[in-house]
């Protein structure tokens, strides 16, 4: 299925979706398995997974939740990343999510430079528990480092004259329902 804001989820019960989640080394029987200990371990339950993406696992807190829901992307998605999937299920050793969190091996390859106010709003909407990889300057701003793959969708949404800072901003102020000015 593909959700609003150009998020893509993938049933898992389509052909689609079985295959990916099989290239992560899980099948559908585990899924259960895999929200119930996600729900012990960091004290949110999931109530409707939604489907599977690149990212991992995609839910919603909501019991039955549909895309035909009046409110249905008023709050954001759970997303188990495959890594923590796989920490879950004990394929991983234990501690190995937060490792690559900590990890100096860091897929961010560019900055960018955000105010105070951008880099709040950013951590309010953190889907996992937010860890700062950012850098707090002199003048109140942020430089925060970033995929390239975050990058380039920067660059698709980015308007002419929009500071790094401008189109974050405008980006969540879509995401949480507000107009553009």
């Amino acid at each position: 299925m593909s959700g609003k804001r150009g998020y893509d989820v993938i049933s898992i019960g389509s052909l689609a979706g079985e295959a990916l989640i099989l290239t992560k080394g899980i099948t559908r029987r585990d899924i259960p398995r895999v929200t119930e200990e996600y729900r012990k371990r960091e004290g949110v339950r999931v109530g409707t997974v939604i489907g599977v993406n690149e990212d991992g696992i995609v839910g919603s807190e909501r019991e039955g939740w549909h895309p035909g829901l009046p409110d249905a992307f008023a709050k954001p998605f759970i997303i188990i990343p495959w890594v923590q999937v796989l920490e879950l299920l004990g394929r991983v050793p234990e501690g190995t999510t937060g490792k690559l969190l900590d990890a100096d091996e860091s897929p961010a390859t560019r900055t960018i430079k955000v105010s105070d106010a951008t880099y709040r709003a950013i951590a309010e909407e953190a889907v996992l528990p937010f860890r700062s990889t950012a850098t707090r300057q002199q003048d109140g701003s942020w430089l925060v480092p970033i995929a390239d793959d975050t990058w380039e969708r920067l660059q698709q949404h980015r308007l002419p004259g929009e500071t790094d800072d401008d189109v974050v901003l405008r980006l969540i102020s879509q995401y949480r329902g507000h107009k553009p000015n």
